[in-house]
């Protein structure tokens, strides 16, 4: 994703940056997931077009800690990290619908790096923008002239392996159905997104944000025994008609496949489903069950299954439930399976180090 490489080069030179994307882009949780996930360094996202600038909130995260601050506590620790020689990235949102006085609250931090009396750490403290386009912004202001030439300015699409693998790495969704919405989109991948327009004027539609969505909702709907026609209406009130009613074709197809404790049970002689769809469906399944219940035997016999596919057309499908389980080796629930390593593991062993599960990471 090229947007995103972009995003890299102005964290490493620290030059302010602003993105531009359309609702649902994930804008906040692509930069979020590159600053706390992959740097490791603290992430500070404040919305401004609800806030006032000398009283509003800030959540601070840092690992899995989530607290909301006054905006002088988050500058105060932003101070306190940035002089320690830790980073961190103040993440401003909706920039261009924030009222004027919260712009030039925010200019001046960006410009100067610096909130009333505290000069922040220019080598440590860094910061990034986002807004919508103005065609699509509801009450959206231009921005002055030393305001645009103050940051540089991307393009945002989410590119659909960063989000998949933000999916995947049950961060952003519970696993067991990240991984069902997943394997559909892996298949329909022109079904990740649909433009905005006034065709979906205050109705649902395809986003990478929807799509979360609705795997947060599938969880709870499977865990209270919702009925079909529940979990329809949530499809089609959260991606849309079109899509919703495509999507529950695939996951009623669940029904069509065996349980993942009977796959695993059979693993070195279970057949394949000749259908892709379905086989998505069987190894995300399997892949979600196994890091839930990430026993000894599960591992060896989910690698047992894995191998299988090797130089066959299901190969590609058991590469998602890979990447599932290789998460697992980096958990604390995990660990214990890195003195069990199945040779088969050796088949991705290229993907296992881009997770960083097997050292020598990026």
């Amino acid at each position: 994703m090229d947007a995103l490489k972009t995003l890299r080069v102005c964290l490493d030179a620290n030059i302010p940056c602003i993105l531009w994307g359309a609702d649902g882009e994930g804008k906040t949780k692509g930069v979020g997931h590159e600053v706390s996930v992959v740097r490791g360094w603290h992430f500070f996202p404040a919305l401004g077009n609800n806030m006032d600038p000398t009283d509003f909130g800030i959540p601070v995260v840092n690992g899995e800690e989530v607290k909301r601050v006054p905006l002088s506590l988050a500058i105060r620790e932003a101070k306190r990290l940035g002089d320690a020689g830790e980073h961190v990235v103040i993440f401003l949102d909706e920039m261009n619908t924030s009222a004027p006085a919260v712009q030039a609250t925010m200019l001046t931090l960006m410009s100067e790096w610096r909130a009333g009396d505290t000069q922040l750490s220019r080598e440590f403290v860094h910061f990034a923008c986002a807004a919508n386009p103005p065609e699509i912004a509801v009450n959206a202001s231009d921005f002055q002239p030393p305001t645009c030439t103050r940051m540089v300015h991307i393009d945002w699409k989410l590119d659909f392996d960063v989000w998949k693998n933000g999916m995947l790495s049950g961060e952003w969704a519970p696993l067991a159905q990240a991984s069902t919405v997943t394997a559909f989109l892996d298949r329909r991948r022109g079904a990740f997104r649909q433009d905005p327009s006034r065709e979906f004027m205050n109705k649902p539609r395809a986003t990478p944000r929807t799509w979360t969505n609705l795997a947060c909702l599938l969880d709870s709907a499977v865990k209270a025994g919702a009925p079909r026609d529940v979990v329809h209406m949530l499809a089609c009130g959260t991606v849309g008609d079109g899509m919703g009613t495509e999507f529950m074709g695939f996951w009623e197809m669940r029904e069509r496949i065996p349980t993942p404790e009977a796959v695993l049970a059979s693993a070195d002689t279970y057949m394949f489903p000749d259908r892709g769809d379905l086989c998505y469906l069987m190894f995300s399944s399997v892949g979600a069950h196994v890091t839930e219940n990430p026993t000894l035997e599960n591992w060896q016999k989910v690698w047992t299954l894995i191998g299988r596919t090797k130089d066959t057309e299901h190969f590609d499908k058991a590469a998602l439930c890979a990447q599932v389980i290789a998460r697992l080796l980096s958990q604390d629930s995990g660990k214990h399976l890195r003195k069990c390593m199945p040779k088969e593991v050796s088949i991705f062993a290229g993907m296992f180090r881009e997770l960083g599960v097997l050292g020598g990471g990026k």
